[in-house]
């Protein structure tokens, strides 16, 4: 009897309405400072599969994310399910950017999202309105913390804890959840101090572990390759995260809903991972004396591109490491090259992954070699001593010796010398101890004439100063316009504005109409939501109009400010009373224009 009366009652108050799928971003600020991070959040009001997030390019990085979270609320007898997810992103340059729509597939049919335009400045993004302070208090006095752990928590696991100096050891970061997370964020990062460290490339995936006794969603947050670069007990801080978790209010609800399915409510918890400390081992003695810190099992490898060439030609010589362990860390090798050589800094070609293997490929330093006079030349061989793990032993590895012939080019040199290196420092001038005798006119000097008592030396001397005194005070004046953000924001109206214009048309040419119209009044409200410094919530078309009033814009400007925005109003509800499309938008780009000139 009780079932046959919920079920009756939720026939009763659940409408039996279609509600149109909508996939919509939004962002939590739209003017975000460089270094700084923001929140982009999915929002689907159905419920959907092989959500496609966006391409963030190499504007942003990536911090957190994809965090995904699906709810079901019946509010006033109106049921809905949806699901949302969310990124936290971080700015890496100025500028404006567009960031892509995301995609995901709903009864078969692929939706996409709006695209979301961010804006990126230099220094502290602007502070938020009165408005969005006290919604943010709201939303915190609606969110108490949660003080037990047990049902989510980060462990951190190391692959060795007894290296030597050097050798590489895996360290994993790995959370366990048993609740209805809906928000995280990682608020602090280990710093690996003591650690050479590279990050392993994971791919976000969740399985299922069974901890005493309990079922938990497991997650790997974090895998980094380190080499110890110190003896001794080093210590890898903890990670630590805040997250928000969805749990059932535990008190009797007011209406039948609420009795019948419960109410929920947002906690928020901070949790870290736990401490692990490492005891790193020294490498045995005695270290040999041309020992330069490799570790690891290598090859080498040295070879140039030919044995015979003439003055001034160049070779290229090519010295080649390969293997596994600390291969990022290992330097130019040191390489006695005849003094007659004029030798270039290596090009360094690094082919090498990163695995939980640790670190393995190849590193290549290529030499650019040019002889400046003829002879036979020898490169003595290269000795590359490293420490095997294998063997626990240091091992010496050593190259040929390579021998060049260098030939006279044409029409130059012809004597032949032969190399010695004992003697290369006698023979560095060879052919230079006599010059040509000067034939054309040459201007002479006095001995006694100094450049100190020129008027050119003074000159130069004063004019840097000069300069830098007209330059600090224009520095000065553009450092505090660029600091000033909310300036930044008014004197950027009017250009946002026309990007969203532009975007409009588009849309019109497209004959998506419904976009059209909400990028259009996209582009009206943005411009004085940034031209008049008005916050999202006090964004009516009421107080728009008393504020362009008080800024005393022209009364058949601001009357014509607002009919357009209910012009758009009407053509979204009333399409066959409307304006033309066209006419709309000719009609908002000409009053943008006018307040432009007013108000800038």
């Amino acid at each position: 009897m009780q079932k046959s009366i919920c079920i009756w009652f939720l026939w009763l108050f659940i409408p039996l309405t279609i509600v149109a799928q909508e996939f919509k971003a939004t962002v939590n600020k739209d003017v975000v400072a460089v270094g700084d991070h923001f929140k982009i959040t999915f929002k689907l009001n159905d419920k959907g599969s092989n959500f496609q997030a966006p391409n963030f390019s190499s504007n942003f990085r990536i911090l957190s994310g994809p965090n995904h979270s699906s709810s079901m609320q019946i509010i006033n007898g109106n049921f809905s399910v949806s699901e949302s997810y969310s990124f936290i992103l971080m700015p890496l340059k100025e500028g404006t950017f567009t960031i892509p729509p995301a995609k995901i597939t709903v009864n078969g049919e692929v939706i996409e999202s709006n695209p979301i335009t961010i804006e990126v400045v230099k220094g502290s993004a602007p502070p938020p309105s009165s408005a969005q302070n006290n919604q943010s208090q709201k939303n915190q006095s609606n969110q108490s913390s949660i003080s037990n752990t047990e049902d989510v928590f980060i462990k951190c696991y190391v692959s060795k804890s007894n290296p030597y100096v050097g050798e590489h050891l895996v360290v994993t970061f790995k959370i366990y959840n048993r609740l209805n997370i809906v928000d995280n964020n990682v608020t602090e990062m280990p710093s690996f101090n003591g650690f050479w460290s590279e990050e392993i490339d994971i791919q976000p995936t969740t399985q299922y572990e069974i901890v005493n006794g309990k079922r938990y969603q497991t997650a790997i947050l974090k895998k980094m390759v380190l080499f110890p670069q110190r003896s001794g007990k080093i210590t890898i801080d903890p990670l630590e995260m805040e997250l928000v978790a969805r749990v059932p209010e535990r008190r009797r609800g007011n209406s039948f809903f609420d009795q019948f399915f419960g109410t929920y409510v947002d906690k928020k918890l901070k949790v870290r991972s736990n401490p692990v400390t490492v005891n790193v081992k020294p490498l045995p003695s005695p270290v040999p004396a041309n020992f330069s810190g490799a570790v690891g099992s290598f090859s080498i490898q040295m070879h140039i591109n030919k044995n015979e060439l003439t003055v001034n030609d160049a070779i290229n010589l090519k010295f080649k490491i390969k293997g596994n362990g600390n291969l990022k860390l290992i330097e130019a090798p040191k390489i006695e090259f005849p003094s007659d050589f004029e030798v270039y800094d290596p090009k360094i070609i690094d082919k090498t992954a990163v695995t939980s293997g640790g670190v393995s490929g190849s590193k290549t330093f290529d030499y650019l070699i040019i002889p400046r006079y003829p002879g036979d030349f020898v490169i003595k061989p290269i000795e590359f001593v490293y420490f095997d793990l294998s063997k626990k032993q240091f091992v010496t590895l050593t190259t040929d010796s390579l021998k060049i012939k260098v030939l006279p080019g044409n029409g130059g040199n012809t004597s032949v010398s032969t190399y010695i290196p004992e003697n290369k420092k006698d023979i560095r001038f060879l052919s230079k101890d006599i010059r040509f005798i000067k034939t054309d006119k040459t201007h002479l000097k006095r001995k006694d004439d100094f450049l100190i008592t020129s008027p050119l030396f003074w000159t130069l001397y004063l004019l840097p100063v000069l300069l830098s005194m007209l330059f600090i005070p224009v520095y000065q004046k553009l450092e505090k316009y660029y600091s000033n953000t909310a300036l930044l924001r008014q004197k950027r109206a009017g250009k946002i504005a026309s990007h969203h214009l532009k975007k409009a048309k588009k849309l019109l040419s497209e004959n998506k109409t419904d976009e059209f119209k909400e990028e259009l009044s996209k582009a009206l409200f943005d411009y004085v939501n940034r031209k008049l410094q008005i916050s999202q919530a006090e964004l009516t078309i009421d107080f728009v109009k008393s504020k362009l009033e008080e800024k005393q814009v022209p009364q058949e400007i601001t009357n014509e400010f607002v009919k357009i925005l209910n012009d758009i109003e009407m053509a979204r509800f009333a399409p066959s009373a409307a304006l033309a499309d066209n006419e709309l938008l000719a009609n908002a780009e000409k009053v943008i224009n006018e307040l432009e000139k007013h108000l800038s």
